[in-house]
């Protein structure tokens, strides 16, 4: 019981840790703009 709601912890702690990464790489993909943003600052200042 105690392994059980160790693993349930664990992928939802990875799920949670994980859910930026994909909103990041959802707007980089489907708009472009943060990582276009985030060059044009490195590059122009």
């Amino acid at each position: 019981m105690l392994l059980h709601s160790n693993l349930t912890f664990s992928s939802s702690s990875i799920i949670l840790l994980s859910l930026p990464v994909f909103v990041f790489l959802y707007y980089d993909i489907f708009d472009g703009t943060l990582l276009k943003d985030a060059a044009v600052k490195t590059i122009y200042g």
